[in-house]
């Protein structure tokens, strides 16, 4: 069984994917047909088994697996023996949904804080290239005076 929503370097089930052309290095389009079907293999996760094919390779997947079962464990004895396994799973894709927010907040502030690091650097670049300007063309205009002086 083949999940669509599931990212396409890992799916549930077995599946070949066939490939009828490709640009060369040149940008022509080779009419080369390939078929790549990846290795299929079984994880356990919360006690549940997975039949799984993964472009990523297997140890990949596995460490995943160790991730989640992980997080499974923490959740600590008494959830083990009373929840399902979807419930533990629940619990633990809310806890990595939670972790990603996170993430993705602390990643934003870093961008803005780089923003504002580089716009104030660049605001002080262009105000040291007007002072170099300004001097510049004030040494010019009093050589140009000196010059007309000695005339």
């Amino acid at each position: 069984m083949v999940f669509e929503e599931a990212p396409a370097r890992w799916r549930f089930g077995c599946e070949a994917r066939v490939s009828y052309g490709s640009l060369d290095q040149r940008g022509s389009l080779s009419l080369a047909s390939r078929v790549a079907v990846a290795d299929t293999f079984l994880i356990e996760i919360a006690g549940a088994k997975y039949r799984m094919t993964s472009d990523d390779g297997e140890a990949h997947i596995r460490q995943l697996a160790a991730a989640v079962n992980a997080r499974v464990e923490a959740l600590g004895p008494a959830a083990n023996r009373t929840a399902t396994p979807a419930q533990l799973l629940a619990l633990v894709a809310l806890g990595l949904a939670d972790d990603l927010a996170h993430a993705e907040a602390r990643t934003r502030a870093v961008e803005q804080t780089t923003r504002e690091a580089v716009r104030a650097a660049i605001a002080r670049i262009d105000k040291r290239l007007e002072a170099d300007t300004e001097l510049a063309q004030q040494a010019d205009a009093a050589a140009r005076a000196e010059a007309d002086a000695r005339l």
